[in-house]
């Protein structure tokens, strides 16, 4: 039976798989052009635990048994800095190759955790009438009549694919 926390440690034996370094075996895109990846991290992963906004004084405060001391952090810039579990993520970051968009929000007030979801993935806050995702538009344009523009790993579809 699948349950959360085996759904949970699941998905992070299979994040931990993918950032190790296995000799020989690296992704890679099959193209010279620009790639982009976006991860959605649904419930098992906490943002504030991988980039940390060490340099918000209300971090520590707000999060005092969850905040990682700057001593367990690669730097990224004076307020963020990365897990130090997470150095392969934080040596693409320092050679230009990763970008983290941190504390991204919505301008909808739903209280519908679900729709919060929908809707930034459809990049249509508070508008249910949209039914493809931004991912998908995005590559209508980029994709240039590309079979396979995009791919989708993960235990359901992707509403930022959709379309």
């Amino acid at each position: 039976m699948l349950t959360r926390r085996n759904f949970l440690r699941g998905t992070a034996a299979g994040f931990a798989l993918a950032a190790c370094p296995l000799p020989g075996l690296r992704a890679r895109a099959a193209t010279s052009r620009d790639v982009l990846v976006v991860l959605y991290l649904r419930g098992g992963a906490d943002g504030l635990s991988l980039v940390a906004p060490h340099g918000d004084p209300e971090y520590t405060t707000l999060r005092p048994t969850l905040a990682l001391p700057e001593s367990e952090l690669i730097p990224m810039t004076g307020f963020f800095g990365m897990n130090g579990n997470c150095s392969e993520l934080a040596s693409l970051y320092g050679s230009g190759q990763l970008s983290v968009i941190h504390c991204v929000g919505s301008t909808d007030t739903t209280r519908s955790h679900f729709d919060a979801q929908d809707y930034m993935e459809r990049a249509a806050p508070g508008d249910k009438s949209v039914r493809d995702g931004w991912l998908n538009r995005y590559l209508a344009l980029a994709g240039q009549g590309s079979v396979l523009a995009g791919v989708s790993l993960g235990w359901s579809d992707e509403e930022s694919l959709a379309g």
